[in-house]
């Protein structure tokens, strides 16, 4: 929910909120379906600043449902 309200407000520090530093987030599969291509984003402030730079250009809304997520570690 932080995502979706950072980025429908415009508030960066809500955004940074959702995401972790070495989060990645890949926005392709809903590129194409908008005849659009998108590159994976890598880091919590490239996401941010793209989110923040498209918002105003966005028509949004939000589903939450089965999520997928991986975790990686070193440890």
């Amino acid at each position: 929910m932080r995502f979706a309200a950072g980025t429908d407000k415009g508030n960066a520090a809500l955004i940074c909120s959702a995401f972790t530093d070495e989060a990645v987030v890949d926005f392709g599969p809903c590129g194409i379906k908008h005849g659009l291509s998108f590159q994976s984003l890598e880091r919590r402030n490239a996401i941010v600043r793209f989110l923040l730079e498209t918002s105003a250009y966005q028509i949004t809304s939000y589903i939450f449902g089965n999520l997928m997520s991986s975790l990686r570690s070193s440890i």
